[in-house]
């Protein structure tokens, strides 16, 4: 599945827009929204009313002491680690915009990332295909604390498990 994640209400569209593009592309794969308990109502209604299927999964706390608000949950995307309903995931940020088909990306091997432009990052997080674990998922919510993220942000911890 196509899997993206709502920690608010601000990126609520964006969702709507991706799950439209990827159903004009004819994907095959349905897109599946894990949503924390920040998401309204109102959103989730609309996600679940163009028939999108919604996780409620909880928020993970960024546990770098000076992130910036709009960052307070963005580990919360390493919940896509435990979807193990689902033999291979392709994780889309929300703010993606599909404009041609991209099944072909579940052919990938486990992990593979859209390449980031801006050092000291290997990969950009808001585009990955993974095959989930739990094992993984118990690694990486250990191990975040931990590991030190250059951006503060769960791509800087990605990088650095995954380097």
């Amino acid at each position: 599945a196509y899997v993206t994640i709502l920690t608010n209400d601000a990126f609520c569209k964006g969702v709507l827009v991706m799950h439209y593009t990827l159903k004009l592309t004819n994907t095959s794969y349905p897109l599946i929204c894990l949503a924390t308990q920040q998401v309204s109502e109102g959103c989730r209604e609309l996600i679940t009313g163009v028939g999108m299927r919604l996780i409620d999964v909880h928020a993970i706390a960024n546990p770098n002491a000076h992130h910036k608000q709009h960052f307070r949950h963005v580990y919360s995307k390493l919940h896509v680690f435990g979807l193990t309903d689902f033999d291979k995931v392709v994780y889309l940020d929300a703010d993606m915009l599909v404009l041609r088909n991209i099944d072909h990306l579940f052919q990938y091997p486990s992990l593979s990332a859209a390449p980031e432009i801006n050092p000291p990052a290997l990969f950009n997080s808001g585009l990955m295909v993974l095959k989930p674990s739990h094992t993984l998922l118990r690694k990486l919510m250990q191990l975040a604390a931990l590991i030190p993220s250059y951006d503060k942000t769960d791509q800087g911890l990605l990088n650095e498990f995954f380097a």
